[in-house]
């Protein structure tokens, strides 16, 4: 005899179909993401699991409304991966890189600075262009590209440097700061009763032909983006993925200390420094890294902000005025990178993660 079925029964066998198709969508869906992103691991071949589909992580952390591992843990998830042979492989070639970047951007600038060191030295009679000086501070970006270049990274590498994104309000702090410290340097100089000529402000003896304009410009470029999108922009977040940022910041400053010594045989304010002052330029050059690398990470990276910064200083700096001007602009920018690695830490000396790679 037949039976007629329950009013909804068809109704309720599709609605279960359905979902069942859905779910088997869903798990095919989020099964291809995690497969994705095992694919992405530096080194799937440490991970602790073994299965074909295991991942190394928490399935939270990819987003994985449940677990695709087929196999659980061995050990506790928050225990760090243990590194494998082609992390330490890729750790070879990035301190490799950076060791010659250090030797190319050195050797570039050394060789632009030969003749005036030799000239300065007695060695010849011959005198040679002053503008040497601020070719040679292109040293750092030259090494810089022609590496990235070698890495197949040119492009990327000058967009990440120069992006503007996100990054105003660290740009105009990198010029404001040092015209505040030139300002209370200088007030300071009036209350000891030195006479301040403002006239002489971006003023050069060593490039008397060019004028306020062009010499603040060419500074700038050479010594602030010639030196820094190498330096900052290219050496320390290499350093910084190896090490904290006070560590990676202590070795960029002591390879910056060196860059500097032919610059004591013709430069102008340092072929004149004594014993004394030559420890007192080597504290302020570690103070200074201890700076740039605070303005570098917090502000995510910016290479502007770090050249304009530097350029900026630079050009205040050297202004010839009376009074020991360089002393006290020293002094107080020795005392602001010193409290950085105080106030936020030597891992990352900013308020935000450090720039690394």
């Amino acid at each position: 005899m037949y039976r007629l079925p329950k009013p909804g029964t068809h109704r309720c066998q599709r609605r279960r179909r359905s979902r069942a198709r859905r779910t088997r969508a869903v798990s095919r869906f989020y099964a291809k993401r995690a497969r994705r992103l095992l694919r992405q691991l530096p080194n799937p071949s440490s991970s602790p699991f073994i299965g074909r589909r295991c991942i190394p992580f928490d399935d939270r952390s990819l987003g994985l409304p449940f677990a695709v591992a087929t196999k659980k843990a061995t050990t506790p998830m928050r225990e760090q991966r243990t590194q494998g042979p082609f992390d330490t492989i890729e750790t070879h070639a990035t301190a490799a890189s950076t060791a010659v970047f250090i030797a190319l951007a050195i050797g570039l600038s050394w060789l632009l600075w030969a003749p005036l060191t030799v000239s300065a030295l007695g060695r010849t009679d011959r005198q040679f262009s002053p503008y040497l000086h601020l070719l040679g501070g292109l040293g750092p970006a030259a090494a810089a590209l022609i590496m990235s270049g070698r890495e197949g990274r040119a492009k990327s590498f000058v967009l990440r440097a120069f992006r503007v994104n996100g990054q105003g309000v660290w740009i105009a702090l990198a010029v404001v700061a040092p015209v505040a410290i030139y300002g209370l340097s200088a007030l300071c100089l009036a209350a000891l009763g030195y006479r301040f000529e403002w006239r002489s402000v971006g003023q050069s003896t060593e490039f008397p032909d060019l004028g306020m304009g062009a010499y603040v410009v060419a500074n700038v470029l050479a010594y602030g983006f010639g030196e820094e999108l190498g330096w900052r922009g290219y050496a320390l977040p290499k350093l910084q993925g190896r090490a904290t940022a006070f560590r990676a910041t202590a070795v960029l400053a002591g390879v910056w200390a060196v860059w500097h010594l032919p610059l004591f045989a013709f430069a102008d304010g340092m072929k004149a420094m004594g014993p004394a002052a030559v420890a007192g330029w080597l504290a302020s050059i570690f103070a200074g890294a201890m700076l740039m690398t605070f303005v570098f990470n917090a502000s995510g990276g910016s290479v502007i902000a770090v050249a304009l910064f530097h350029g900026t200083l630079d050009v205040l700096i050297n202004s010839p005025t009376e009074g020991p001007l360089q002393m006290v602009m020293g002094t107080l920018v020795t005392v602001c990178g010193l409290v950085v690695p105080f106030v936020f830490g030597t891992r990352n000396l900013a308020p935000r993660e450090r720039v690394r790679e």
